[in-house]
């Protein structure tokens, strides 16, 4: 059986205002990760909501450090594009 894991992200608090979909978004996929459509296990998910930047770099250092077969990251949020480069607000 392959080793996977997913880190999944959603973040509705701003404080420039609020969104409201980001977290229920992250449930869903989060759902959706965890096991196949015949209910056997998928992704190890883990499920952050509301982070701030420092806890989202030490969640992404921690998935891509360890050694999973398989490692996925899912971000619901903000995002900031400019030319050829993307960032998560």
């Amino acid at each position: 059986m392959m080793n996977r894991k997913a880190l999944v992200i959603g973040i509705n608090k701003y404080s420039c205002g609020e969104l409201n979909c980001c977290i229920n978004e992250a449930n869903e996929i989060s759902k959706l990760l965890q096991r196949n459509h015949d209910g056997t296990v998928n992704f190890d998910v883990q499920e952050k909501h509301d982070v701030d930047s420092k806890e989202l770099k030490k969640l992404c250092k921690d998935l891509f450090s360890s050694d999973p077969d398989v490692s996925l990251f899912y971000f619901s949020g903000h995002g900031y594009s400019s030319d050829d480069e993307g960032y998560l607000v």
